[in-house]
């Protein structure tokens, strides 16, 4: 399934609607309503669809059971399952941050979550 997935969104012309088309920002409205609905058939139904275009994994959350997919989003995490690396040599942030001026590093790249490698502009 989620290789049907993969090769409809690769397709050109779907994206460019879905991204130029659709003014984001009503996506992002809809999103934020629909994603606090608390229905058991819509949230089951955003989570998996959640789940399909992303490796979501609930392993790390403190409760199983959601109220609504925002639920799910905002959910808290079990103690310990995510720690931060609190060495001087490293620089660390909780959230994937939009670097605009950062010093000078020795090694000019940084990991986002789930270690997807990010270089810094020269």
């Amino acid at each position: 399934m989620k290789q049907i997935i993969q090769r409809i969104s690769s397709q050109e012309d779907l994206n460019f609607l879905l991204t130029n088309r659709i003014p984001r920002i009503t996506l992002t409205r809809f999103m934020g309503w629909w994603s606090q609905i608390k229905n058991p058939i819509i949230r089951d139904l955003s989570i998996g669809v959640w789940k399909l275009f992303s490796d979501l994994d609930l392993r790390e959350a403190s409760k199983t059971k959601f109220d609504s997919m925002h639920d799910c989003f905002v959910r808290e995490l079990k103690p310990g399952s995510r720690t931060i690396d609190m060495r001087n040599e490293i620089l660390s942030s909780p959230a994937m941050p939009l670097w605009a001026n950062v010093a000078t590093l020795i090694t000019p790249k940084s990991f986002k979550p789930k270690a997807s490698p990010t270089a810094f502009p020269a």
